[in-house]
């Protein structure tokens, strides 16, 4: 996404807490001679809860439900941008507003993993003061994709 938004003309700040993901972006970003228009970052969202940047848009893919506290992540992302583009796994369940826990399992993976339901995902966007959401998709039967705005 970094490159593509970039040769479109868009600056970007890419981040991600996975330093190998960042040197291949790196990489890339010097290959396609976009140096000036992606900053790649090894960052955790929550590095950013006091930061004082503001962003057009972001784009938070396959991060929500890795989070330790989801609904603080979206509050961080609350006061970066007043446009998101959010992507998650998400719980087939049809019950109402809940987030499922998925405990680590040995030899899986080593942090409990959330599974909002769809409705838990727009109740957790308007807390956080996002007042336009829209559910556009469900791309496979157990994840989703939420344009929100203010």
């Amino acid at each position: 996404f970094s490159l593509e938004l970039a040769r479109r003309g868009a600056h970007v700040k890419s981040l991600d807490a996975a330093g190998k993901r960042i040197d291949r972006l790196k990489w890339l970003t010097n290959y396609f001679n976009l140096n000036e228009l992606i900053q790649p970052e090894v960052a955790t969202l929550e590095s950013l809860q006091d930061s004082n940047e503001r962003f057009d848009f972001v784009f938070m893919i396959a991060l929500l439900y890795h989070l330790k506290y989801p609904l603080l992540g979206l509050e961080i992302i609350s006061q970066l941008t007043d446009k998101l583009y959010l992507e998650s796994a998400l719980h087939n369940s049809n019950d109402d507003s809940y987030l499922y826990l998925k405990p680590p399992q040995d030899g899986v993976h080593s942090i409990p993993k959330w599974f909002p339901t769809e409705k838990c995902v727009v109740d957790m966007l308007k807390y956080v003061g996002f007042s336009n959401i829209q559910f556009l998709e469900r791309p496979k039967f157990n994840r989703g994709i939420y344009i929100a705005s203010r």
